[in-house]
């Protein structure tokens, strides 16, 4: 997988945090140690979307192995703790609704060696997450889990650290987990790392001209984060609308929803930019900016 470093944060894609959690009357329960070993009582944070339609499948492939195999050694470093490798595995990026396969790295352990969640997410960010950019609508947290996400190039990396009480520790199901007074050792960790490979079968990467209009676009793509900059000429070459870094949105299918801002006014617009063909996209205004501005309400351009 090629390196490329940028950072950049998109908002996008509905993610609802959703906490399972139940009525408290008591809120500093004591839990309790069966005889033998019970199914524990699980209450932690999830990413939920509401899915509008079917997961798309095939959308993500496995990372190489011998990257999956340094992420493996950089976690077990950050974190002191051994990691278990599956090259090949399921993977899920629920927010998109979409799946594949992709590399699983899985530990586990009691509190005792990890203090919270967050702090042990928070660690693996700096680790395994340096030279990656982390995107926040990945990320989700409560009192038992802590996750987030992050991309590089055309990867997607999901990192998930949750506790629940350990086997034969009992805590009340009316309350919340919260409320159930456990010590270091009677939470049971398990943290995980998946990492996959986005397998897009197009790119918005170049130059991008419609010469009639005098408008050009140069965009880059990583992952389905999409940025660049415009040029527009208007008034014969007396308005020349321009701007370094003017563009930024995500990819959803063969459309980008991007915002745009004009070297003539402070307030952004919206617009979409579809994948036609490997040399056609298509440039459409769907909400104008206030002021004064350049760029072409439609336009089609080609690859230079």
């Amino acid at each position: 997988m090629s390196i490329k470093t940028r950072t950049m944060r998109t908002v996008g894609l509905g993610l609802a945090i959703c906490i399972l959690a139940g009525c408290s009357t008591n809120p500093t329960a004591t839990p309790t140690t069966a005889a033998t070993d019970l199914p524990a009582v699980t209450q932690t944070a999830t990413i939920a979307v509401t899915a509008t339609e079917s997961p798309t499948g095939d959308k993500y492939e496995p990372i190489d192995t011998s990257l999956c195999q340094s992420l493996e050694e950089t976690a077990a470093q950050a974190l002191s703790v051994d990691f278990s490798l599956q090259a090949k595995a399921p993977f899920a990026d629920i927010p998109s609704n979409e799946t594949g396969e992709g590399c699983s790295l899985t530990a586990a352990g009691s509190g005792s060696k990890f203090t919270d969640p967050q702090t042990v997410l928070d660690e693996l960010v700096k680790s395994v997450g340096l030279g990656w950019t982390e995107q926040i609508n990945y990320q989700a947290g409560g009192p038992t889990g802590a996750a987030t996400g992050l991309t590089r190039d055309m990867a997607l990396m999901l990192i998930s650290v949750n506790w629940a009480p350990a086997a034969g520790v009992i805590c009340p199901t009316d309350q919340p987990i919260a409320s159930c007074n456990l010590t270091a050792k009677q939470k049971a960790y398990t943290i995980q790392i998946d990492v996959a490979q986005y397998k897009a079968d197009f790119s918005l990467d170049g130059h991008w001209e419609d010469a009639a209009q005098n408008f050009s676009l140069d965009l880059g793509q990583e992952w389905k984060n999409i940025y660049g900059h415009h040029t527009a000429v208007a008034q014969g070459g007396g308005k020349i609308d321009t701007l370094d870094e003017s563009i930024s949105g995500s990819l959803k299918g063969k459309i980008a929803t991007v915002q745009f801002k004009s070297s003539f006014t402070s307030d952004s617009g919206t617009a979409e930019i579809t994948y036609v063909d490997v040399n056609t996209i298509k440039w459409k205004i769907i909400t104008p900016p206030t002021g004064e501005y350049y760029l072409p309400a439609e336009a089609t351009l080609t690859r230079k």
